[in-house]
């Protein structure tokens, strides 16, 4: 599951660290993920941005190693 959190929901009467906590006691934990190294970095409760919420991180790092290269350019993600 993807989030961005922005504390943007404040502005909506909605406070983001309660979903934060409720994806959390759903068994999910927040990562970002640096394409460059095909790797998943473990975020801090107060972390901000995009928020990759995994369940299974053995899973999700299996499909990151199993998966093809995306070609950019020069580049290769």
């Amino acid at each position: 599951m993807i989030v961005e959190r922005l504390n943007n929901g404040i502005r909506y009467g909605y406070n983001e660290s309660v979903l934060h906590q409720n994806i959390q006691e759903h068994g999910f934990l927040p990562y970002a993920y640096a394409p460059f190294q095909r790797k998943l970095i473990s975020l801090q409760d107060n972390a901000l941005g995009t928020i990759i919420y995994i369940r299974d991180l053995k899973i999700a790092n299996d499909r990151l190693r199993s998966a093809l290269a995306y070609q950019f350019a020069d580049f290769s993600i």
